[in-house]
C-alpha cells in the first residue's frame, strides 16, 4: 500500500481548517497551524509533503509565508496550493509570483481540491528525480558531476574573485568498510556531509561528493574555508565513535587560472590531500607547483606497477643481520626495489606509500613472500646454512581477512620450516587499531611464526603495546641516536629500551647502524644484535647466497650481554628471586637508580614509588629515565651532593628536596633515604626509599604564601576584588575595581564611597552604610545586592558585594576579604519572571481556574479557585495531594489517568527538563454551576524561578463546552449530506477505510451502489422539491431495509451507496436489493404520473476488491450493467443484472 502523504493546513480560521481537514480526511495525514509562525515552525521539524494555505493576517501573511518559505532552501521544494477568494484574482496572482505551485478558488469543490493536491504531489515527485540526477543519493550534496557544472558558472559570473578548491578526504575510509561494515562508512559519510552543510550552506559556496571517500568545495579564498574545516572536524570527529580513530585529510588548491578545466583543480585538491595520509592526526596541505610534477610521477608509478609486478620488475633484496660481538651473520630482512628498465633502481621510499594507499601493497607484499620463500627453499636445496630470514607485513595486510592462511600456505607450499620465516610488523599499526593487531598476531603466532616488532619507540604507546601484542623481537631504529655525540636524550631512551627489553627477556635487534659509534655503544648496552649500511647493504638474491656460504649457521636467540653485576644486584634481576618479591611487596617507596656520568635513570620501582608520581611502572620509567630532571632547580644541588656522599661512604644518606610528579604536574617535597650497592668505572647503582613530606613541607610555609598570595589577588585579579582592615579602618580594592568604578587603592572612611555623587543609587545608600556597620567590626551580614553606576557608564548595573573574615590565631576578626560580583542578569532573569507571572494571573479573568505551582516544593504559590481555597490550607497541604482530590472528586473516570500524570511534581520537573514548555488537556468534567458535565481545558505550562531555580507551573482552566458543542455541529455537517443527512462520500471513505483494514481472514463486507433512473426528468417535469422529496425518501427506505448500523451515504446527486461490514452472502444482497427496487417502483409519488425507479449495483469483499476505491469501482460497474439492460433492476459483480421491468 503506498505511504500516505501529508498535508499541512495553514489557516488563521478554524472554521476553515475544520472543513479542509474533513475534506482530505481519509486520502491525507493532516496537520494544522493557526498561523504563518507556526506553520514555518512545523515546515522546519515535520516532514510535510504538500501545503495548503489560506488566509493569513500580519505580521506573517500569505506573501510573507511565502517569501520566507522561498528564501529556505530546505523547505522551497514543498510544493504548495493557495486558497484565495474568487474576488481577489490580484492575490491569486501574486502568490503564483512569490512561489506558490498552485492557486484554487474559493468555494471550491472537494473533487477538485483533492485532484489539484494530486497534480502537485505528482509534479513533486518528477522533481525528485531530478533532485537525484543532480544530487548524492546518500548524503544529499551535489553530485560530483553537478559541482563541476556549478563551480564553473560560480567561477564565471565571479571572475574577479580569488578561489579555492578544497578537497576532504576520510583517512581509512576503506577499514570502516572492511572492519566495521558499509553501513558505518555510510554513516560517516553524512556525518561529514552534514558538518559540511552547516559551515556551509550560508556562504557563497559551492561543495559536493567527490567519491567514495572524498568531498569537494569551491569558495572565495578570502574566506579561509580550508583552515575553518580542518578546525571544526578536529573538534566533532571525536563525536563518531567508533573503535577506528577517524580523520581527516585536507587539500587546498589556490585557483590562478579559472579557465583551467574544473576536474584538474579538482585531482590537484585531490592530490593536496593525499600528501600527508600516512598522519593518523587531521591534516591540512596546500598545493604547490612541484606538486603536479609529483602526481604526474605518481600517476606514472600506478599505470605501470601492475605490468611491473608480471615482468618480475620487483626484486627483493636481502640485507644481513649480525651478531655484534663476534660479527657472525644471524638473519636478514627482505626488502624490495623496483628495477625499472628505463629509469633504473627506484627506492621502496618512493613508491610503498603510494601502493598502500591505492591497496597494490598487498599484492607486492604476497610477491615478495613467495619470492622469499622461493630462495629458502632453494638454499635449502642446494645445502647453504640458510639463517632466518623476516618479511614486512604492511598495515593494509593486517585488516585483510585470510592473512594467516595465505602465509601457512606458502610456508607449506614451498615446505619452509617454521623458525626461517620471520614476520616484521610496524608499531603505527597498534596505534591505528590495536583490538586488530593483537588478533593477527595472535593468530599468527599459534600458527608457529615468529613475530618482529619494526620501529619500536616511534609510536605513542609502545610501552602499553609490548604488555599487550606478544612479539618475540623488537626492532629500534638507530634515528634515536643521530645526535649521540652532542646529546644524551637518544642515548637515554635507546638504554632504557634495552633495559626493558632485557627485564621482559626479548631479543633487541638495532637497525640503522651507519657508524662505528654506534656499535660500540650499542656493545656497552649489552645489545649484541644489528644490520645497517656500515655492517653490509641490502644485497641482490644472488650475492646474498654468496654471504651465506661464507658464514657458519648461527642461532638467532642470541641473549643479550648483561653487564656483570654482584650478588645483589642479580638477585634484583631475577624477578622471581627473594629480593626482586620483596622489593615488590616493601612498604615503602623503593627504586634502583643507575648512575652514568651525568645521567641518573630509574631502572626498577615497586607500585609505592610509582604511586607517588602518579604513573604505571613501564609508563613512568619510559617518561622520567632521567631523575635529576625531575627535582627542583634550587634543591639539585643538594641531592647530587647526597648521591656523592652515598657512593664514597658506602653508608645510607637523607635529604628533603622537591621533585616534579606526572599527576597533572604536581610538586612534592620528599624524604629520600639513598646507598650505593654497585659501583665501577662505567656506572652506580643505588637502592634509593623515598617518603612523601608533601603536606609537612606545605604546612610548614602556609602562612607565609597566604598573604603574599592574598595581596597578588588583589593587586592583579581580573575580579573586582576587596579587602577591608579592620584595625586602621581602611577599604582596599584592586585594580580591576579602581578601574572598573573609579575608586582610589585605599578608602579611610566608607562614606567617601557612598557619598560620592552617583555611584551607589540613592535608594540604596542605606543598605550600603547598614553593611559596612557590621563589616567594620568584622561581623558577617548577608551579600548586599545594589545598584552602582561604574565610570564611564551612564546606567547603573547591579552588583553583589560577598565577604568572608579573616581572623588571627587567637580568634580574632583582622580583616575581611571579598568580591564584587555582577548579577545585572540575574537581575533582568528575576524581573522577566516577575513579568511572566503578572501576565499568568492577569488571565485569570478568561478562566475558571488560575493555579500557580512550584513543583520543586510540591506547593501551590497562589490559586484563584474558591473551592479549592475553602476546603484546603495550600500553606500546609501539598499541591499533589489537592489536585489528586480535585481530579479523582471531579473528572469523569475514562480522563483521569491523563490528569494524574500532572499531579506528580517530579514528572513535571522531567517533563520541563525535557523541553516541555506546554500542555493542553481537555476532559469532561462535573460541573455544579451546570448541573451536569462540562468540557474543560487545563493548560500547564512551565517556568523556571532565577531567584531561587525551582521550576513553577501555571495551570489556566477553561470551561470549553459551548466550543466543543460548535466543533461537534461543524463536524457532523462537514461529514453529512445536509439535504438527506447522509454521510458524504468523504466520510464513508474514512469510515469504510478503516474498517476494511482492519477485516480479518474469514470476514466479508458489501458495498452497494443506488441510482435514481432518469431523475433529471423528475427535476425538470416536477420541480426541484418533489426531486428532494424523491432523495429523502430513497434515504429513508435505505435505512428501513438495512441494519441500523450499516451506513448510508449520498454520493452525489442522485447515486447513494451504503456499506455493510460482515456481510458477505450474496443471495442476501440480491434480496435487499430487490426489496429497494420494488419500495421504489411501487411508491406513490404525489401529483406524479409518471413512475420511479431506481437500479442498484454490489460487490462482496475480499473477493471482488479489499480497499474502497475497488469495491466502489466494482460495484458501479455492476451498476452500469443493469443500467445497460434498461434499468430498474439490480446486479453483484460478476453476475448477470437482473430487471424488474
Amino acid at each position: 500500500m503506498p505511504k500516505v502523504k501529508t498535508v499541512l493546513i495553514v489557516d488563521n480560521q478554524e472554521i476553515n481548517r475544520i472543513l479542509l481537514r474533513h475534506i482530505l480526511t481519509g486520502d491525507y495525514n493532516t496537520i494544522e497551524a493557526s498561523n504563518g509562525q507556526e506553520g514555518l515552525a512545523i515546515l522546519t521539524k515535520r516532514k510535510i509533503d504538500v501545503v495548503v494555505l489560506g488566509l493569513l493576517m500580519p505580521p506573517i501573511d500569505n506573501f510573507e509565508f511565502l517569501r520566507r518559505k522561498k528564501e529556505n532552501s530546505e523547505l522551497a521544494m514543498i510544493p504548495i496550493l493557495v486558497t484565495v477568494a474568487s474576488d481577489k484574482i490580484d492575490a491569486g496572482e501574486k502568490s503564483l509570483i512569490l512561489g506558490a505551485n498552485d492557486v484554487i478558488n474559493k468555494p471550491f469543490e472537494a473533487v477538485v481540491l483533492r485532484q489539484r493536491l494530486a497534480n502537485l504531489l505528482l509534479s513533486e515527485e518528477s522533481s525528485k528525480d531530478e533532485y537525484l540526477v543532480q544530487y548524492d543519493n546518500l548524503t544529499g550534496v551535489y553530485s560530483k558531476e553537478t559541482f563541476l557544472r556549478k563551480t564553473k558558472s560560480f567561477m564565471q559570473n565571479n571572475s574577479e574573485t580569488a578561489f579555492d578548491i578544497t578537497c576532504i578526504n576520510i583517512k581509512k575510509f576503506g577499514l570502516f568498510n572492511d572492519l566495521l561494515g558499509t553501513e558505518v562508512g555510510r554513516q560517516m559519510l553524512c556525518f561529514i556531509a552534514q558538518h559540511l552543510y552547516t559551515f556551509l550552506h550560508t556562504k557563497k559556496a559551492v561543495f559536493g561528493r567527490l567519491d567514495s571517500d572524498s568531498f569537494i568545495v569551491c569558495a572565495r579564498s578570502a574566506d579561509n574555508i580550508g583552515f575553518e574545516l580542518l578546525k571544526i572536524f578536529k573538534e566533532h570527529l571525536h563525536e563518531y565513535v567508533v573503535t577506528i580513530r577517524a580523520a581527516v585529510a585536507i587539500g587546498i588548491y589556490h585557483v590562478d587560472d579559472i579557465n583551467l578545466p574544473i576536474h584538474i583543480m579538482t585531482d590537484r585538491a585531490h592530490f593536496a590531500a593525499y600528501k600527508d595520509m600516512d598522519n593518523y592526526a587531521s591534516t591540512l596541505n596546500v598545493y604547490v607547483e612541484k606538486d603536479r610534477i609529483c602526481m604526474l610521477k605518481e600517476q606514472s608509478m600506478v599505470s605501470e606497477m601492475h605490468s611491473a609486478l608480471e615482468h618480475g620488475d620487483f626484486k627483493v633484496y636481502y640485507q644481513p643481520k649480525f651478531n655484534l660481538t663476534n660479527n657472525l651473520l644471524i638473519g636478514a630482512e627482505a626488502l624490495v626495489r623496483w628495477e625499472h628498465p628505463t629509469k633504473g633502481v627506484i627506492d621502496p621510499g618512493n613508491f610503498i606509500s603510494i601502493f598502500e594507499k591505492n591497496g597494490f601493497i598487498t599484492f607486492l607484499d604476497e610477491y615478495v613472500w613467495e619470492q622469499v620463500c622461493i630462495f629458502i627453499n632453494k638454499a635449502i636445496g642446494e645445502g647453504l646454512q640458510i639463517v632466518p630470514i623476516s618479511v614486512n607485513l604492511s598495515r593494509v595486510d593486517i585488516y585483510k581477512e585470510g592473512l594467516c592462511d595465505r602465509l601457512c600456505a606458502l610456508r607449506d607450499k614451498y615446505s619452509i620450516p617454521a623458525n626461517l620465516l620471520e614476520l616484521e610488523i610496524t608499531e603505527s599499526v597498534y596505534t591505528e587499531n590495536s583490538k586488530q593487531l593483537i588478533a593477527v598476531v595472535k593468530q599468527l603466532k599459534a600458527a608457529g611464526f615468529r613475530i618482529a616488532m619494526d620501529d619500536f619507540g616511534k609510536g605513542y604507546s609502545s610501552l602499553n603495546m609490548i604488555n599487550e601484542v606478544a612479539v618475540d623481537v623488537l626492532k629500534l631504529d638507530m634515528k634515536f641516536m643521530e645526535n649521540l655525540e652532542t646529546k644524551n636524550n637518544g642515548s637515554n631512551a635507546f638504554s632504557f629500551v634495552v633495559n626493558l627489553a632485557t627485564w621482559l627477556d626479548l631479543p633487541i635487534i638495532a637497525e640503522g647502524i651507519e657508524t662505528e659509534t654506534q656499535v660500540t655503544f650499542l656493545r656497552s648496552l649489552g645489545c649484541n644484535m644489528g644490520q645497517g649500511y656500515l655492517l653490509s647493504r641490502p644485497q641482490k638474491a644472488e650475492v646474498f647466497t654468496s654471504t651465506l656460504g661464507n658464514f657458519a649457521k648461527q642461532t638467532f636467540r642470541e641473549k643479550r650481554l648483561i653487564p656483570k653485576k654482584n650478588g645483589i644486584i642479580e638477585e634484583f634481576w631475577r624477578h622471581n628471586s627473594i629480593a626482586s618479591n620483596i622489593f615488590n611487596v616493601f612498604v615503602g617507596a623503593l627504586a634502583l637508580l643507575e648512575e652514568h656520568g651525568k645521567m641518573l635513570s630509574i631502572i626498577r620501582a615497586n607500585d609505592r614509588f610509582n604511586n607517588i608520581f602518579g604513573q604505571a611502572k613501564l609508563d613512568l620509567m619510559f617518561r622520567n629515565h632521567n631523575v635529576l630532571d625531575g627535582i627542583h632547580k634550587d634543591d639539585l644541588a643538594g641531592f647530587i651532593a647526597m648521591t656523592k656522599t652515598a657512593k664514597i661512604s658506602k653508608e645510607e644518606v637523607a635529604f628533603d628536596s622537591r621533585w616534579n610528579t606526572l599527576k597533572k604536574g604536581k610538586m612534592v617535597w620528599l624524604h629520600s633515604n639513598m646507598r650505593a650497592i654497585y659501583n665501577d668505572s662505567q656506572k652506580t647503582i643505588y637502592l634509593c626509599s623515598i617518603e612523601d613530606m608533601t603536606v609537612r613541607k606545605e604546612e610548614e610555609i602556609k602562612n607565609k604564601i597566604n598573604n603574599r598570595r592574598l595581596q597578588m589577588i588583589l593587586a592583579e585579579s581580573k575580579i573586582n576584588v576587596w579587602e577591608f582592615d579592620i584595625a586602621s579602618q581602611t577599604f582596599m580594592t584592586n585594580k580591576a575595581a579602581m578601574r572598573r568604578f573609579g575608586l582610589g587603592g585605599e578608602v579611610k572612611n566608607i562614606n567617601d564611597i557612598v557619598g560620592k555623587a552617583g555611584i551607589i543609587h540613592p535608594d540604596d545608600q542605606k543598605k550600603v552604610e547598614d553593611f559596612y556597620s557590621k563589616v567594620a567590626v568584622g561581623q558577617l551580614a548577608l551579600p548586599l545586592v545594589v545598584r552602582v553606576k561604574p565610570s564611564r557608564e551612564k546606567q547603573y548595573i547591579w552588583l553583589q558585594f560577598k565577604y568572608g573574615i579573616v581572623k588571627n590565631d587567637a580568634s580574632e576578626p583582622i580583616r575581611a576579604v571579598g568580591v564584587v560580583l555582577d548579577v545585572s542578569k540575574q537581575k533582568e532573569m528575576e524581573a522577566k519572571y516577575n513579568r511572566e507571572v503578572s501576565y499568568k494571573r492577569n488571565e485569570i479573568k478568561r478562566c475558571k481556574a488560575f493555579y500557580e505551582v512550584d513543583l520543586t516544593t510540591d506547593r501551590i504559590v497562589y490559586t484563584s479557585s474558591e473551592p479549592v481555597c475553602s476546603h484546603w490550607n495550600i500553606e500546609k497541604n501539598s499541591y499533589s495531594e489537592i489536585l489528586l482530590q480535585v481530579v479523582e472528586t471531579n473528572v469523569q473516570g475514562v480522563f483521569q489517568q491523563d490528569l494524574l500524570y500532572f499531579t506528580n511534581p517530579k514528572d513535571m520537573i522531567k517533563l520541563y527538563e525535557s523541553g516541555t514548555l506546554e500542555v493542553k488537556k481537555e476532559y469532561l468534567r462535573t460541573d455544579k454551576e451546570h448541573e451536569g458535565s462540562q468540557w474543560y481545558r487545563s493548560r500547564f505550562s512551565f517556568v523556571r524561578n532565577p531567584t531561587n531555580q525551582h521550576i513553577t507551573m501555571f495551570i489556566l482552566v477553561k470551561n470549553i463546552h459551548e466550543e466543543k458543542l460548535a466543533a461537534v455541529k461543524i463536524k457532523y455537517a462537514a461529514e453529512h449530506d445536509a439535504l438527506t443527512g447522509a454521510y458524504n462520500r468523504g466520510a464513508l471513505r474514512k469510515v469504510a477505510t478503516g474498517k476494511l483494514e482492519k477485516l480479518g481472514e474469514n470476514s466479508n463486507a458489501a458495498f452497494v451502489i443506488f441510482d435514481l433512473d432518469k431523475f433529471k426528468e423528475v427535476n425538470d417535469t416536477y420541480g426541484h422539491q418533489k426531486g428532494d422529496q424523491v432523495l429523502c425518501t430513497l434515504v429513508q427506505t435505505i435505512h428501513k431495509v438495512f441494519r441500523s448500523d450499516d451506513l448510508v451515504c449520498r454520493l452525489g446527486g442522485d447515486e447513494f451507496a451504503v456499506f455493510l461490514e460482515g456481510v458477505g452472502d450474496e443471495m442476501l444482497l440480491l434480496t435487499k436489493a430487490r426489496e429497494i427496487c420494488k419500495i421504489i417502483s411501487h411508491e406513490h409519488w404525489h401529483l406524479m404520473t409518471a413512475p420511479v425507479t431506481c437500479s442498484v449495483g454490489a460487490a462482496i469483499a475480499p473477493q471482488h476488491g479489499k480497499t474502497f476505491d475497488e469495491l466502489y469501482q466494482h460495484a458501479d460497474e455492476a451498476l452500469y450493467k443493469i443500467k445497460d439492460r434498461g434499468r430498474n433492476g439490480y446486479c453483484l459483480c460478476g453476475k448477470e443484472p437482473i430487471t424488474l421491468s
